[in-house]
């Protein structure tokens, strides 16, 4: 007899097999085996390798700062990345996942894996932006995100070139 059991949550389960017998020496028609499956619970964690807030300090205005950042996978069972998403000043940072495109196809992460993603930051404004990056994921039917933080700010540029005339008349 095989049993097979299929996990839906994390918690221990129980169940009784009962098996019909003709056997002479038994007390009853039906012999009951207690099953227990003892759940261990899924890997539920990416965890971004790198610091939770990417500085990219400040920045010249329609100047561009690019940055690089990584996510690692810890589990047993794959990560699927199935979203990559940036929300907040979208028009002065964005994301590309330089293994994958940002919807999270062909992104899949095994024990000990990573990825990388590229951001810029490019300001409009002298002013202080900020983003944040969301990875979704599953592992083994759990949902799981993590994120980072995008900070920028705009600074005004120090020096503007003008273009002057100047007549110096005869020159002798």
């Amino acid at each position: 007899i095989t049993v097979r059991f299929s996990r839906n949550d994390t918690t221990d389960q129980t169940a009784t097999l009962a098996l019909d017998t003709n056997d002479e020496g038994a007390t009853s028609d039906t012999e009951n085996i207690s099953l227990t499956a003892n759940v261990s619970e899924a890997a539920t964690d990416a965890e971004l390798s790198s610091p939770g807030t990417r500085d990219f300090g400040t920045v010249g205005i329609n100047a561009t700062a690019s940055d690089t950042f990584t996510i690692g996978f810890e589990g047993d069972d794959d990560l699927n990345v199935t979203n990559v998403s940036l929300s907040g000043a979208t028009d002065v940072f964005t994301v590309n996942a330089t293994e994958a495109d940002l919807s999270g196809e062909n992104i899949t992460l095994a024990d000990g894996e990573e990825t990388t993603f590229d951001a810029t930051y490019t300001p409009d404004a002298e002013t202080n932006q900020t983003a944040t990056v969301t990875i979704t994921g599953r592992v083994d039917g759990n949902n799981i995100s993590t994120s980072t933080t995008l900070v920028g700010s705009g600074r005004a540029p120090d020096l503007a070139a003008t273009q002057q005339r100047f007549r110096f008349g005869a020159v002798e």
